[in-house]
């Protein structure tokens, strides 16, 4: 299968807003199998965290087949709030 868009969940174990957050990612990407998703622990894979410039946490950033980052969403959000700020 080719994935059409790459979805990156950046948080931290102690992120409180972190587990809000894995509940809605986990919710939206089960609509998209075509979608290869990464959750990216902050402190253990920090030189990629800063790699996309990760300032506060959680950050959801959608990432298209061409490498264009697409979306950008930081803190933690709804499931249907998600949905409408990635455009799905």
């Amino acid at each position: 299968m080719e994935f059409t868009h790459t979805l990156l969940y950046f948080s931290a174990e102690w992120c409180r807003p972190c587990k809000v957050m894995s509940k809605s990612v986990a919710e939206v990407v089960k609509d998209h199998p075509e979608w290869l998703v990464s959750k990216v622990d902050v402190e253990e894979q920090a030189d990629f965290a800063d790699g996309y410039n990760i300032k506060s946490l959680p950050t959801v950033i959608l990432i298209d087949s061409e490498g264009t980052e697409v979306a950008r969403i930081m803190g933690a959000s709804s499931p249907a709030d998600l949905r409408t700020e990635l455009g799905v």
